[in-house]
């Protein structure tokens, strides 16, 4: 029997996990193979050891020969360092052929905290790190209105850029307040440049804890973010059933659709998806096609035939990517047919449409 080994160390600021075998060390011909055949390299293209093994973080990879609930599908270690990425953390992956593999996950062991200064615009406040603040002053409002008139703000000698803070952050073109006779400018000091800021009011110092707010925050597209037809109440959020036999595959879809701020409701198969439809209509759903006790193919024939739910949109995700198969979704009118591993943008994009479709009905 082989050991596997778990050590917890501190170093410095970060923490780290390491989960070491004395196995055999990961197949790197087989996992080359497997990129070839996904397209992720190209036949010709020459890699290290290294780089042959990192190919295992991609999604939808496997070298497993049969598909299993719990593994097989190519999507377990691509979740593992995508969840630590967004925790600032990275893994390091080691493997030794005949002398077994490491992965050593390194991820940050307190959460920051920092001054910042804080400033208001109007109703709106927001804290600047008290490092970049490099003064905050009163000037008198003809200085002031000067310093718009040229587009300049005159600082040691130095002529500064000169915004309205409230402007930069889109919340107004000007201060809406009545001006005394004196205003809050703040200078800002980054990367061996200044910019002036004028404020509303500078509240003072606090202490805060700074936290990544997520990877989500990549595909806000405006000032009013990408979800800004979704309803701010929780309970009216529009719902999303995932119907598929895997708890992972369900687990990783669920993440993803909650990180983008949808309900979700979970289905192992389409006898249980019908149970819960009885419960609440969801504004989409959401079917892989191989399931016990009900497949995909009759949930769907079962929601088409059903006079409350026959305009219910249907996503089929499978990794049944024959034309055949297709068809025969077009067939029971399947609203879109995806491959696995499917591009999560495509998919959140899908999911969005429908939902703002049935918040506009």
């Amino acid at each position: 029997m082989g050991d596997i080994t778990i050590t917890l160390e501190q170093q410095s600021n970060d923490v780290s996990v390491i989960f070491r075998d004395d196995g055999a060390g990961l197949d790197l011909a087989r996992v080359k193979e497997k990129a070839l055949t996904h397209g992720l390299v190209a036949a010709d293209e020459v890699l290290t050891d290294e780089q042959v093994a990192n190919l295992i973080f991609s999604s939808g990879l496997s070298t497993a020969v049969e598909t299993t609930e719990l593994s097989g599908r190519g999507i377990g270690m691509d979740v593992v360092r995508n969840e630590v990425n967004a925790l600032g953390g990275r893994i390091e992956l080691h493997t030794q052929s005949g002398k077994g593999t490491e992965f050593r996950l390194v991820l940050p062991l307190t959460t920051a905290v920092t001054q910042v200064v804080l400033l208001r615009m109007g109703e709106v406040v927001m804290g600047v790190p008290a490092s970049l603040v490099e003064l905050v002053r009163r000037v008198p409002v003809s200085e002031l209105t000067a310093a718009y008139g040229s587009g300049e703000f005159s600082f040691n000698g130095e002529n500064l850029p000169m915004y309205w803070a409230g402007a930069l952050l889109q919340l107004s073109k000007t201060s809406i307040e009545p001006l005394g006779k004196t205003a809050s400018v703040a200078i800002f000091r980054s990367a061996g440049r200044r910019v002036a800021w004028h404020v509303d009011e500078v509240l003072g110092n606090q202490e805060v804890v700074v936290k990544n707010l997520g990877p989500q925050l990549s595909r806000l597209q405006d000032g009013e973010g990408s979800q800004r037809n979704l309803p701010s109440s929780a309970s009216q959020l529009p719902l999303v059933l995932v119907v598929d036999d895997s708890i992972t595959v369900r687990r990783v879809t669920q993440r993803l659709l909650k990180r983008e701020g949808f309900r979700v409701a979970l289905a192992s198969d389409g006898l249980h998806a019908l149970e819960v439809l009885q419960l609440e209509k969801p504004a989409v759903v959401l079917t892989d096609i191989e399931m016990p006790r009900m497949d995909g193919f009759d949930l769907v024939r079962n929601i088409r035939g059903d006079a409350n739910l026959k305009d219910l949109p249907i996503i089929m995700i499978t990794s049944r990517i024959a034309e055949k198969h297709r068809d025969y979704a077009r067939e029971l009118k399947v609203d879109h047919y995806m491959g696995k591993p499917y591009p999560e943008d495509e998919l959140i994009g899908l999911v969005r449409g429908y939902c703002e479709a049935e918040i506009q009905i």
